[in-house]
């Protein structure tokens, strides 16, 4: 089904707000959480700690910032279009994952070229 309905537009911005509220929720306590693990000194289990906290907010930030991309789009002819085949998306796959920028297919192309960047032994 391509294009979408302004019904399934609507459903998936209220899920992207939704999503956007939960993810600067979490990103601010995150925050917080940092600022109690710098305050409690530099021994190594908070060191630690800290750098996990740390690469938490870098994920949070990393998924609000596809959130915040996905609603600008939302309006936009290309929301919905796959940025590599520019086949559809598909509203399965949107309502699962409402920033999604791929087709499945090419998500699963893109992962792998990924993974054998990342890991040249796979």
């Amino acid at each position: 089904m391509f294009p979408l309905s302004s019904s399934q537009l609507r459903h998936l911005k209220k899920n992207l707000e939704a999503r956007e509220a939960e993810l600067q929720s979490a990103l601010s306590r995150e925050a917080s959480c940092e600022y109690c693990a710098s305050e409690n000194g530099s021994d190594p289990v908070n060191t630690h700690l800290a750098a996990m906290e740390s690469a938490v907010a870098g994920n949070l930030s990393q998924q609000l910032q596809e959130v915040d991309q996905a609603l600008k789009r939302l309006n936009t002819p290309n929301f919905g279009v796959c940025v590599d085949c520019l086949d559809a998306i598909g509203i399965e796959r949107l309502t699962a994952c409402p920033s999604a920028q791929r087709c499945m297919h090419c998500q699963e192309g893109f992962e792998s070229i990924d993974a054998s960047l990342t890991h040249p032994s796979i």
